[in-house]
């Protein structure tokens, strides 16, 4: 704070003692100082409430100047999250490119109250591993109830796994300093593109679908030969390789609908399976298969 004499300027002497209050409480003394100019610490006490609070300097007076008060406002913010601390899912997964919805309350940890008439809101993204932080929903806090309610939509071009969907708050600024800051921050909240120290998050499971792509769009056998089958087994989301999916050969010519086995993928998603031409299917067979079948994965 700066004193000044009623000409605007800050004098040389500035004895005096200078009782410093907020909202009627006394939170600091300071008694002769040495220049025109100091700083007063004070600390606010958990048990306020967010809001705007009358901040007083009562000068006693002195040899030089007469006692006077000076008034402005301090604006006291709270803190702001979740109830429940991670908001629920409708659905656990959510297929690519289908909407989900998160549910849950603009919570002040602080007071343990629901924060209603603040006008906020809230990002919900996760960490694209190629593009960073990632907004998939935007929702609006419902300023009578406090409740909160976002659609989301599961990225295209993600593998199936289990992510942190992370939550960035926007608040609405308030008039009344200098900034209009808002009433409540978001402890958690970080710049777009970075991750978090300890987010809130909520676990946001990505469903995808396999792809089956042979490695050739036909294949040619005899009686009593062989034939190598290879089929490859990615996502079809990211294209990553899917090891350890268990793929069954069918064959079915003239309706036989006959298993001939089962094999899982190795960890490049390359299956191999050699088959052996019986005659009791035919004298010549040729067998027309298709380039790719899809099927869900979880």
């Amino acid at each position: 704070m700066t004193v000044a004499d009623h000409r605007g300027q800050t004098p040389d002497n500035v004895v005096g003692t200078y009782i410093n209050s907020l909202d009627g409480s006394v939170e600091n003394t300071t008694v002769d100082p040495q220049t025109a100019q100091f700083s007063v610490l004070f600390s606010t006490s958990s048990s306020m409430v967010a809001g705007d609070y009358i901040w007083e300097t009562a000068f006693g007076g002195s040899e030089w100047f007469e006692a006077d008060t000076f008034n402005t406002s301090v604006r006291v913010q709270g803190e702001a999250g979740f109830n429940p601390t991670n908001p629920n899912l409708a659905d656990d997964w959510t297929h690519l490119g289908v909407q989900n919805w998160v549910t849950g309350d603009l919570y002040d940890p602080g007071q343990s109250t629901i924060i209603t008439g603040n006008n906020s809101t809230i990002n919900a993204g996760f960490m694209h591993p190629i593009t960073g932080f990632t907004i998939v929903g935007t929702g609006y806090v419902n300023t009578t109830t406090g409740a909160i309610n976002i659609t989301i939509t599961a990225p295209t071009d993600v593998g199936s796994s289990v992510t942190d969907l992370l939550f960035q708050f926007i608040f609405a600024p308030v008039n009344g300093t200098h900034d209009n800051e808002p009433y409540f921050i978001y402890t958690d909240d970080f710049p777009a593109g970075e991750i978090p120290p300890a987010p809130i998050a909520t676990p946001w499971g990505i469903e995808s679908e396999a792809r089956l792509n042979f490695d050739n769009s036909s294949y040619i056998t005899q009686v009593n030969q062989s034939i190598d089958l290879i089929v490859f087994v990615d996502d079809i989301a990211d294209g990553s390789n899917l090891s350890s999916a268990s793929i069954e050969y069918i064959f079915d010519w003239n309706g036989a609908n006959i298993s001939l086995g089962t094999v899982l993928s190795n960890a490049t998603g390359e299956q191999f399976f050699q088959m052996q031409q019986d005659t009791q299917y035919s004298h010549s067979l040729q067998m027309e298969l298709p380039l790719e079948n899809t099927h869900y994965v979880q």
